[in-house]
């Protein structure tokens, strides 16, 4: 269900006597070190626009990565002064969703901007489709569905990606569940209701007509998907032509069929919302409208979700009591730059099932009717009530970061091992202490006030200067979770 206009930040409030804590929800670290020191740099797997993409290990985690190079000579000198390689960071850091790739920190020096993010092993959704081996229309179906929830998110924080292709979507693992991550958000916009965005922009196949004559809406999205789900179903674009010039042309005569071997055993339901994404913009769907289409009524969520996972994730919700302002604060840099995405997966997919419209949100509504599979309505009402009272949110909205930080079980987070690895992240010049001003650049906001991040340190350690040492770090979190 849509939440509002959900803000960037999440506040923690832990005592009468402690700051209003803000914490990004997204935390995306700006790194003062240079790449190479914290990566070893791996085989190029991608390349795009402006920027390649490579594997690359985390030296002291050992986990393995990808990096996005954007190499600064290829852009105008003005571009750069101006910091247009940081605008797709600042879109990053507005967005939080299961099925948007996860972006760690970014770098820069004086040739490239770096941007380090998880490794999809499955690779890109554009490979699934070259494949001879068709997918079955209840895959496509459950991609759809995910792709359609971005989507949905995105517009809803008035963001279009102005990109989407099976190329910039790609695949948790090699397993057959696909798990989609969106990437590559470097055309993204904001944009304002009522306001067309301007400039012609993505690939020939899969951009909406408008967007040739440079004045459209976000709906150029819901566009992209329908030519998505048609090539799915039939391994074929629906406008085809032998170089761009062409494509485009019959881009905009909007002429496509459903005809044909490729599509005869496609449900009615598949084709109708193909029709519906491939209108004109003016009667085209939005990916909301999309979601409850009747092809996605007939097709329920297929989820393997492990009762205990579901049991685990409804005690948390139901008992989680904010802790000191710092505890959570590492509990959120630990959740966004240590916990692996295998370790996530059980507790993504019982988000999917709370999401019960995938607007990749979870607004009390949807936990109410969760919460009420297992106990009469006025007790989950009141649990519901309970989640979003002990969490402070002007919103009435749990986004994935948040989420996470609320069901995830704190004998995985807050382990010994785990928190001597954030320790060595945060002690990025190794002084054998992290800081007020290390945390707030690292998990906090660097325009707010540095003295809220003292107190918040010296509330927990009562040290004045503001510095925590790591037998202390430990000390405070792990034995008094």
């Amino acid at each position: 269900m849509g939440c509002g206009k959900t803000k960037v930040k999440v506040s923690v409030v832990t005592s009468t006597e402690t700051p209003r804590l803000k914490i990004h929800r997204t935390l995306i670290r700006k790194h003062t070190k240079n790449f190479n020191e914290e990566y070893q740099s791996g085989n190029k797997i991608g390349t795009g626009g402006f920027a390649e993409v490579r594997r690359c290990t985390h030296k002291l985690t050992g986990m393995m990565r990808a990096v996005k190079i954007y190499y600064k000579n290829q852009f105008p000198a003005d571009y750069i002064a101006s910091g247009g390689l940081g605008q797709e960071i600042e879109i990053l850091r507005m967005i939080d969703h299961p099925n948007i790739v996860k972006v760690y920190e970014y770098f820069e020096d004086e040739k490239c901007f770096y941007i380090t993010m998880e490794f999809c092993m499955g690779g890109e959704l554009f490979d699934k489709i070259s494949t001879k081996e068709k997918l079955s229309e209840s895959t496509v179906c459950d991609i759809m569905r995910q792709l359609l929830s971005v989507i949905a998110y995105l517009h809803e924080k008035n963001i279009a990606h102005r990109d989407l292709k099976p190329e910039n979507i790609l695949l948790e693992d090699r397993n057959e569940e696909l798990s989609l991550k969106l990437a590559d958000f470097g055309n993204a916009v904001i944009f304002t209701k009522g306001k067309l965005l301007k400039g012609e922009t993505g690939t020939s196949y899969y951009m909406a007509p408008e967007v040739v004559d440079s004045e459209y809406s976000e709906k150029c999205d819901e566009w992209s998907s329908g030519v998505i789900l048609y090539m799915l179903l039939s391994g074929n674009p629906p406008f085809t032509g032998n170089n761009d010039e062409e494509i485009i042309s019959n881009v905009k005569k909007q002429e496509f069929s459903l005809e044909g071997q490729e599509f005869a055993k496609v449900s009615d339901e598949a084709k109708d919302l193909i029709k519906k994404l491939l209108q004109p913009e003016s009667t085209r769907f939005t990916a909301i409208e999309a979601l409850s289409h009747l092809w996605f009524l007939s097709n329920p969520i297929r989820k393997n979700v492990r009762q205990a996972t579901l049991s685990s994730v409804s005690h948390n919700l139901k008992n989680y009591k904010s802790s000191t302002a710092l505890k959570e604060a590492i509990r959120a840099f630990i959740i966004s730059q240590i916990i692996t995405t295998k370790d996530m997966r059980p507790f993504r997919e019982v988000f999917s099932v709370i999401d019960e419209d995938q607007d990749g949100k979870i607004n009390e509504k949807d936990l109410v009717a969760y919460f009420a599979k297992n106990m009469n309505p006025n007790e989950a009402e009141t649990e519901a009530q309970n989640v979003f009272k002990h969490m402070d949110s002007e919103t009435k909205c749990l986004e994935y970061s948040e989420y996470l930080r609320l069901t995830l079980d704190s004998s995985m987070i807050m382990s010994r091992n785990n928190l001597v690895i954030a320790f060595n992240m945060l002690d990025v010049d190794k002084t054998g202490s992290v800081s007020a001003e290390k945390l707030m650049l690292a998990i906090g906001n660097s325009s707010q006030d540095i003295n809220i991040w003292k107190a918040v340190i010296e509330e927990a350690v009562r040290r004045k200067d503001g510095s925590i040492e790591l037998p202390q770090f430990i000390e405070l979190l792990l034995h008094k979770i």
